[in-house]
């Protein structure tokens, strides 16, 4: 286990490159910094969100890096931390307090949400592809498929009478799959097709189309899930909870295979690199832990 003292703010998100070279860090006061790995040196610290920073993404086959926060997201020179573009949702469309951003694994696209409209834009180009609506009145969270398209929306209405998952389609916004229920969070596996869901203590899996979620696969995990991430070279989950642990699920037997515990009760992210061989855990006082997965 190796640790990096980022910064005292809190840790909200976090991308590794395929190498696991770099580490990108987005954090509550609205800044973005850039690590590098080997020694845990901080290459650079940006500005340019007026709030947290609610997902970062290497921009792949480009030496850019993608961060988003509501209302924005923005694309630096990973070189040297310079804005090259600037994504916005308009002042005219803003609906709500309720707004996210989240970036493909690749870097490519970029979801925007402001009450129940969601913004698809193609970040390399800077351009806005299209708007899609959710089913209810407000998107709390997203999450792509690992090769960026579909998007998994979950929404509520006002009052949470009614709440719900849709999956569209990237490329017009077509309805691929719905289901209903009240969730914590969301993360596609990596085949792309299934979506599991956190209800809770329990988490399930719902092969996007059909008409019913499976069993739980993850049975009591002794506090409520509130954050996934896959690794996506193996069968491998790792969950973040309430209770401040990090729980590595090997979801092919539904066994817990370990537990971390970093220097704080709240676990803030939780982020695999493309191989699986490693698992970063950020931190609500601004440090990362970096775990070897074997």
């Amino acid at each position: 286990m190796i640790g990096i003292q980022a910064t005292s703010s809190p840790i909200r998100s976090m991308s590794l490159p395929p190498d696991a070279s770099l580490l990108a860090t987005g954090h509550s006061d609205g800044l973005v910094r850039l690590w590098r790995m080997s020694d845990g040196e901080q290459l650079w610290a940006s500005p340019g969100h007026s709030d947290a920073v609610t997902d970062v993404a290497f921009l792949q086959g480009e030496d850019a890096l993608v961060s988003a926060s509501p209302w924005l997201a923005n694309v630096w020179r990973t070189a040297d931390g310079s804005l090259t573009a600037t994504l916005e949702f308009p002042a005219s469309g803003r609906q709500s307090p309720v707004v996210l951003g989240r970036i493909s694994a690749d870097g490519r696209t970029l979801a925007l949400a402001t009450g129940s409209t969601i913004e698809i834009w193609d970040v390399a180009e800077a351009v806005l592809l299209r708007s899609v609506s959710a089913g209810w009145n407000h998107v709390w969270a997203m999450a792509f498929s690992p090769d960026g398209n579909p998007l998994a929306v979950y929404s509520v209405d006002s009052n949470y009478q009614g709440a719900g998952v849709d999956v569209l389609r990237v490329e017009d916004g077509e309805k691929l799959g719905h289901t209903r229920g009240v969730f914590t969070d969301l993360a596609f596996a990596p085949d792309g097709h299934t979506l599991y869901l956190s209800e809770g203590e329990d988490i399930r899996g719902w092969r996007v189309g059909q008409d019913e979620m499976g069993p739980p696969l993850v049975f009591g995990a002794r506090a409520d899930t509130c954050g996934m991430a896959f690794s996506p070279a193996s069968g491998l989950l790792a969950t973040r909870s309430t209770d401040g642990g990090v729980f590595i699920w090997n979801l092919r037997d539904g066994i817990l295979a370990g537990v971390l515990r970093g220097p704080t009760d709240a676990v803030t992210d939780v982020e695999f690199s493309s191989d699986g061989t490693l698992l970063a855990s950020g931190f609500i006082d601004g440090t990362v832990r970096l775990w070897g997965i074997r």
